[in-house]
């Protein structure tokens, strides 16, 4: 049998489930991935380092560190990203 695979999750954790989600499978998937650090980042990320680390406490997951990554404003990736697509898709 395979070993579990070590994972770093990096997010945004914040106003969406989506990190939410993620981070409650990744902290209970052991038998096929190691979460080893949780790295916020994102518009508030040492509000969100404070809400992914209180989520590992009530997963019983304390043993998972969590740091303050870089602060980005989504918004300007965000445009970004639509303004290169629509690009993209126009052709």
């Amino acid at each position: 049998m395979q070993s579990a695979q070590p994972v770093i999750y990096d997010t945004d954790y914040g106003p969406f489930m989506d990190d939410v989600f993620a981070l409650g499978l990744l902290a209970n998937s052991g038998d096929l991935l190691d979460l080893k650090y949780v790295l916020a980042t994102g518009e508030n990320p040492s509000l969100g380092a404070q809400y992914a680390a209180k989520h590992l406490d009530l997963a019983n997951r304390n043993d998972i560190p969590v740091g303050i990554g870089a602060e980005t404003r989504l918004r300007t990736i965000w445009r970004h990203l639509c303004n290169s697509r629509s690009a993209w898709v126009k052709g």
